[in-house]
């Protein structure tokens, strides 16, 4: 051998594996307050370069020593795997001590076990070369599959650490990434590994995972736990760590591509070489080792074979991977299996009918798929070039076989590949051969030959020269060439091959080595002047600064970002400095700066309280003027039980007096309308906040109490009926604000409570909705379209009233928007504002409607953002007046049903109702049938004094009232038709009879404003 080392592809990913993870290493040693977690990488990292360079030293020597390197690389896969759990468990802070302490050693345990297993165990085992591979390896493929499941167990654990870990961290990406990167450091070479000693995989195709996946991997952990550690570095380490990385990273794609060019270059050089050999006899190059032209019938003559010492190559040992080629060759030029059999020699036809059977079968199968034969053959080529792999997987699984008893340990071993059918011939032949073919190692592959297409690589071993002191001797690559009908094999000696490839490797190796040189060198005279000097010249400044020294200027040398970090610095010492002159000059004068700042302070005080209590007066004069009007007037012996609470936002105190003010109101009086008792009741909130709101307060409460003086005075006012009586009281309040100019708004509701009869209209003024306590259940009184606040400008149209009747027991509650506007806690600093709106519902329910109850609630459990008023209105007449004003005898109730039936003659009805009504003057349903009778009979003036008897007790009947408007009409009584038109129409303003009949009557009368208005609201109607 010329060469002890021989560099290829995997030297060149090996050395670039063991400067990347050495560097990692080595980077990390010069972290100052190393954590537990960067201590296991540490470990961890300098471990697995190693390994890498036990395979460097393995693909560099192919001596039979080296195979030992599996030592290094079983220890450090086991150990290296189950420290990756340790580094989880310590990052980013230390979890579990006991249970790592556990893990630790339990793990510790059991790689050193299969270690020394593994150890003991090779050191007997045989030394075989690995062609896939290019390096020697010790003969273990039960015990390395071993080793592979243990690494896996451990990938398992350490992937169900990183998940617990990335679960419960705050931030979650760093640990994302670095589990992803211990997978490919670590689990994918696991796999593969595993893959290549179940034969499923070549060990070339490993090797290059491992280096490509390890280093890929490496780069991303680097990166990302340089840019995330707590230890203290320095610039120049991060910019050594992420550019060699980069560069290695580069090389290696480099390295890559350019060996596997320099791969097929020699495959095209000796394909040359082979041709050129078999045409011109006097050609023979160095590297050649035989020539051997295969016959048709499959037997072969040696046409060239070099000298003993030279190495004579495999040509006159190869002859049924020769017959098999030359079958493959004829069938694919166009022979039968059928002209093959019959001219192949007879002696080849036991080792070929694998071979013959895998095509007959596939031509049979093609045949009825309806395939033709030129699509046949091109079907049988794609088959062999991808059944290579599957040809090798047998091979290596015959090269691991027990030697006790060959037949039985491959019939074993054939079970698992008897599904392919590209291999199922072929195993049949083999179990079903004679026994010659099981009497040694060498006999038994010499029957599964790898199908080699023209031009295509094949590697071979002379046992014979096994033992020769060379260990490259005996080594040969094969190729089989076709030169018209002829078929040639050709081997050239693999020491050359090895050469060739360690032409331009050797060049890549210097290369990484030289860039790791450069780098590690050049980059501190490189960056010495750009970067370091202005570096440190800055942090010394920043250090004397911190010593209290601000006489200091740093010299800006280089005018980049150093040097504006530089100016900018010299320019804050120069205002710190400044700073603290003039704090030192104002600390010499600070005493008798502060008795001077005490004396302002205390005269600004003095004028601040001075104000404040001019200001306090004034809250106090508004909220004793406030005080009468916001009073409840309903005598105690009333049906109408009136209460209601005022709570205003603002409090204050004005010398002893703790008062409060706002712009909530509620009032309550008597009035009487029409010789009838009513409650008007009014519940309101002006617009802004303390004095602001209680001026609006303070003139509404004034001109409601104008309202009622004046009706209690007034002849006039008095005679009103109830909705004509509250809808000009409405519009003489709006009146009032509207001069204002929007600068005074009122949101309120005004109502009138019918005493003896519990009926109530109100009308709402864009105030929230009234609430209805009912045998024990509340609810919103609904409303279509509320009326904009008094004061708003520009409002048209007619007003609507609304009405309810009371039944014995029921509560009326009017609450101002502050009954809603409640803050129900905190969440994250933010304050959570009540939206629900069924809250006060409950609330009103659970209370029975009793406003100091939830006005308390309201306090206590919640806090108040607004003003706060609640007036509520309980209906609690006298039980023995109501059921005697519905009371009638026995014989009464048998008339009133009789008339009712109509069994009775009007006229003789009306005779019985009458002496009824002497007895029962207030019976409701006397009245009723009374105004029916007289109806009928034509007697339309007595009918009208009783419809009108009926609805003084049944206020709510709005069917009877607009009968009793619609024959006062007929009668032409055309000045009270108008009268209870009006009243039916505040009730039903969206009702188009009544504006119909109203128009009609004010046109009689010749009120052309009112005609005209009622004709604009009925078109409008009809457009809607």
């Amino acid at each position: 051998m010329d060469h002890l080392f021989f560099h290829n592809f995997f030297t060149v990913s090996g050395l670039n594996y063991v400067i990347f993870t050495l560097f990692f290493a080595g980077y990390l040693l010069t972290l100052r307050d190393r954590t537990a977690a960067t201590r296991d990488l540490i470990f961890l990292f300098t471990i697995i370069s190693s390994m890498a360079l036990a395979y460097f030293l393995a693909y560099l020597i192919p001596r039979p020593i080296f195979a030992y390197h599996r030592w290094i690389s079983v220890a450090v896969s086991l150990y290296g795997t189950s420290h990756v759990s340790l580094f989880l468990l310590n990052y980013p802070e230390p979890i579990w001590p006991r249970f790592r302490k556990i893990y630790f050693w339990s793990t510790f345990v059991i790689s050193s076990i299969v270690t020394l297993a593994f150890v003991y165990q090779s050191l007997s085992a045989p030394k075989v070369y690995e062609f896939d591979g290019h390096y020697y390896d010790v003969d273990l493929p039960v015990l390395g599959r071993i080793v592979g499941a243990v690494i896996l167990l451990y990938v398992l654990f350490f992937v169900i650490t990183g998940v617990i870990r990335i679960v419960r961290a705050k931030k979650r990406f760093p640990l994302v990434v670095m589990l992803l990167a211990f997978l490919f450091i670590v689990f994918v070479p696991g796999i593969f590994n595993l893959l290549n000693r179940l034969n499923l995989l070549d060990r070339e195709v490993f090797q290059t995972i491992w280096n490509i996946s390890g280093v890929a991997g490496a780069f991303v952990f680097l990166v990302i736990y340089v840019n995330h550690m707590t230890e203290r570095t320095t610039l120049l380490m991060k910019l050594y760590a992420i550019s060699l990385v980069t560069v290695l990273l580069i090389l290696q794609a480099v390295n890559f591509h350019l060996l596997r060019d320099r791969e097929g270059m020699y495959d095209s050089l000796q394909v040359q070489k082979g041709y050129r050999a078999i045409v011109d006899q006097t050609y023979r190059s160095e590297d050649l080792s035989c020539i051997a032209r295969v016959n048709a019938d499959g037997t072969s003559s040696v046409v060239y074979e070099g000298e003993a010492e030279t190495l004579p190559g495999l040509c006159r040992q190869s002859s049924v991977q020769q017959a098999a080629q030359r079958v493959l060759q004829r069938y694919l030029n166009g022979d039968s299996v059928a002209a093959i059999k019959a001219t192949t020699a007879e002696a080849l036809l036991p080792a070929l009918s694998g071979t013959l059977n895998w095509l007959q079968s596939e031509k049979q199968r093609h045949s009825e798929a309806g395939m033709d034969e030129s699509a046949h053959r091109q079907q049988i080529l794609k088959d062999l070039k991808k059944g290579r792999n599957r040809i090798r997987r047998v091979r290596g699984i015959i090269e691991r076989l027990p030697g006790a008893d060959l037949r039985a340990e491959f019939q074993k071993a054939a079970e698992t590949l008897k599904s392919d059918p590209f291999l199922a011939a072929r195993l049949e032949a083999a179990l079903t051969g004679p026994d010659d073919f099981f009497k040694d190692r060498s006999s038994l592959l010499a029957l599964f030959p790898e199908p080699l297409s023209p031009g295509d690589r094949g590697y071979g071993l002379d046992r014979q020269a096994a033992a020769h002191e060379d260990p490259l001797d005996g080594k040969y690559i094969t190729y089989y060439l076709s030169s018209g009908q002829q078929l040639y094999q050709v081997d050239f000696r693999y020491e050359a091959y090895r050469s060739f490839l360690n032409e331009g490797s050797f060049v890549m190796n210097n290369l990484q080595l030289g860039v790791t040189v450069l780098i590690m060198l050049g980059y501190p005279i490189f960056f010495l002047g750009a970067l370091l000097q202005p570096l440190r010249s800055l942090l010394g400044g920043v250090e004397t600064v911190n010593r209290g020294d601000l006489n200091v200027q740093v010299p800006v040398k280089i005018e980049d970002e150093i040097g504006f970090l530089t100016r900018n610095f010299n320019s804050m010492v120069d205002s710190i400095r400044t700073a603290r002159e003039e704090l030192r000059e104002y600390a010499d004068q600070l005493e008798q700066r502060v008795i001077e700042r005490t004396e302002e302070l205390q005269n600004t005080l003095v004028e601040v309280r001075s104000l404040k209590e001019v200001q306090d007066g004034d809250y106090f004069l508004t909220s004793l003027l406030l005080r009468p009007l916001s009073a409840n007037h309903v005598p105690e012996d009333s049906p109408c039980i009136v209460d209601f609470v005022v709570k205003q936002k603002k409090q204050f105190t004005f010398r002893r007096w703790k008062e409060e003010i706002g712009g909530d109101l509620c009032t309550a009086h008597r009035i009487v309308l029409r010789g009838r008792p009513y409650i008007f009741a009014v519940n309101a909130d002006a617009m802004g906040k303390s004095i602001q709101g209680a001026g609006g307060a303070l003139v509404l409460g004034a001109v409601i109490e104008s309202l009622v003086e004046r009706t209690k005075y007034s002849e006039l006012d008095r005679e009103l009926l109830p909705e004509k009586w509250l809808k000009l009281a409405f519009v003489e309040l709006h009146r009032v604000f509207e001069s204002f100019d929007g600068s005074m708004l009122v949101s309120l509701i005004m109502s009138l409570i019918d005493e003896e009869t519990g009926f109530v209209y109100f009308i709402n003024a864009e105030h929230p909705l009234p609430v209805l306590v009912r045998d024990g259940q509340a609810s919103f009184i609904e409303q279509a379209e509320p009326l904009r606040k008094l004061g708003m400008t520009g409002m048209s149209g007619f007003i609507s009233i609304q009405t309810i009747s009371l039944q014995i027991g029921d509560t009326l509650i009017f609450g101002s928007d502050g009954k809603d506007d409640l803050v129900m806690g905190e969440k994250d600093g933010v304050r959570i504002i009540n939206e629900d709106e069924s809250l006060f519902l409950s609330i009103a329910a659970r209370t029975q409607g009793n406003p100091s109850q939830m006005a308390q609630i309201l306090s206590e459990q919640y806090e108040l953002m607004d003003d706060l008023s609640l007036l509520s209105i309980r209906y609690q007449p006298d039980s023995d007046e109501h059921r005697r004003r519905r009371a009638v005898s026995r014989q009464l109730k048998e008339n009133i049903e009789a008339v009712r039936s109509g069994s009775i003659e009007p006229h003789e009805g009306i005779q019985l109702l009458l002496k009824g009504l002497s007895e029962y003057p207030e019976n409701l349903q006397l009245h009723k049938q009374l105004a029916s009778l007289y109806l009928k009979t034509g007697q339309y003036g007595r009918a009208i004094i009783h419809m009108e008897k009926y609805l003084r007790f049944r206020p709510e009947d709005d069917e009877m009232l607009y009968r009793l408007f619609l024959l006062m009409k007929k009668r032409n009584l055309l000045a009270r038709a108008a009268e209870y038109g009006e009243i039916y129409h505040l009730r039903h303003p969206d009702d188009r009879r009544v504006t119909k009949e109203l128009m009609e009557v004010y046109a009689r009368l010749n009120n052309k404003v009112r005609e005209e208005k009622f004709r604009k609201r009925l078109e409008t109607m009809q457009e809607g």
